[in-house]
């Protein structure tokens, strides 16, 4: 996946630095009446049929369809998807829970998965994770092919502090569980607000406030493919495909909202 930094613009109210000591790229300017807006949809290219996949750890165990294809059958509308604009360095604040300092979210496990299966935050987001389910679970998050956090969480118990929860790179965050088979979530954190998360039902995002310019925007999906992988007939672990980027170039008008609808490839 390619994150690419901007180059500064402008200046104007003060700027948020990385936890690495490393200053943001974009800048908070003062809005003004030119500012457009980009919406549309996100859509699976075809209909499909959703997988089932076993869920299993120790005694517990379930079935429940993949969390990897969640569409609607009427409009096609694609879950679990981000649109984000790429290559934006100045613009709007962020939503007012990710502009304070000491700012957090939550994952959880359940008996349903790791929910929600994807989320985003800003960068510099301690991630605070609850187990809701029966079972001891062992999350394992990535960051890069690389290992972030790995750690043991009881029933009931909650990990509100793990310093190797802190996000403080810009990038995709894939947690796996190395107890649930089957069980995955994703957190992509942003150094920009300039996010958004389509509806299943219709696939509509919007992007607001955004300043007249050309850009590249981006729809993500982790990525359909959900294979099994078996030892003497027994599932040992599901291999995911790799995830989807769709780009777009886009030209947001002053005063003005320009459409861009994604179709996001269905596995073969």
């Amino acid at each position: 996946m390619r994150w690419t930094l901007a180059l500064p613009l402008i200046l104007l109210l003060p700027v948020s630095g990385t936890a690495d000591g490393r200053r943001s790229s974009y800048r908070v300017i003062e809005p003004t009446a030119a500012w457009g807006r980009v919406e549309g949809t996100c859509r699976i290219g075809r209909a499909v049929d959703v997988p089932t996949i076993r869920m299993a750890c120790g005694e517990h165990a379930g079935k429940r369809s993949s969390p990897r294809i969640v569409y609607d059958a009427r409009s096609r509308g694609l879950a679990n998807c981000l649109v984000w604009i790429e290559d934006i360095s100045a613009g709007k604040r962020w939503p007012l829970a990710m502009d304070v300092e000491d700012r957090t979210a939550f994952a959880a496990t359940t008996s349903d998965g790791y929910v929600p299966h994807v989320q985003w935050v800003r960068t510099g987001t301690q991630l605070g994770w609850l187990n809701r389910s029966k079972a001891e679970d062992n999350v394992h998050l990535y960051r890069a092919g690389a290992t972030q956090a790995n750690f043991m969480i009881p029933p009931g118990a909650s990990r509100r502090d793990l310093g190797d929860l802190y996000l403080d790179k810009r990038g995709v965050y894939a947690a796996l569980s190395d107890c649930w088979l089957g069980v995955s979530a994703y957190v992509l954190a942003f150094e920009h607000p300039y996010v958004a998360r389509p509806t299943s039902r219709s696939g509509r995002y919007e992007l607001t406030d955004v300043p007249p310019g050309t850009y590249t925007l981006v729809c993500w999906h982790e990525g359909m493919r959900h294979d099994e992988e078996r030892v003497d007939g027994r599932i040992v672990r599901y291999r995911s495909g790799p995830p989807v980027e769709v780009r777009k170039k886009v030209t947001v008008p002053a005063k003005g909202t320009v459409t861009v609808d994604f179709v996001v490839p269905a596995p073969d």
